[in-house]
């Protein structure tokens, strides 16, 4: 039996799952086109559609993967171009 707890993501799955959302969460702050942060856009609301509908925890995997791509992004960006995180 499965525990409710959405912490229970141990498996190779989970980690892909965060993975491509890490993608898609930078993908929304480098693209330039529309289409393609629609497309970063759709990882986590399909995460959640699908957490929410089916209590699958890959689906909040898919959420904190696609947060945590987007802060990196943001913080590493001032870092690329050579300036000062700001404090």
């Amino acid at each position: 039996m499965q525990s409710p707890d959405p912490r229970n993501f141990a498996g190779s799955s989970g980690a892909t799952y965060f993975l491509a959302a890490t993608l898609a969460g930078a993908l929304l702050l480098c693209a330039r086109a529309p289409k393609e942060r629609l497309l970063a856009l759709a990882a986590p609301a399909l995460g959640l559609a699908l957490w929410f509908a089916q209590d699958n925890g890959h689906g909040l995997v898919a959420v904190y993967g696609f947060v945590v791509g987007a802060l990196v992004w943001a913080v590493a960006r001032p870092l690329r171009q050579g300036r000062a995180v700001p404090a």
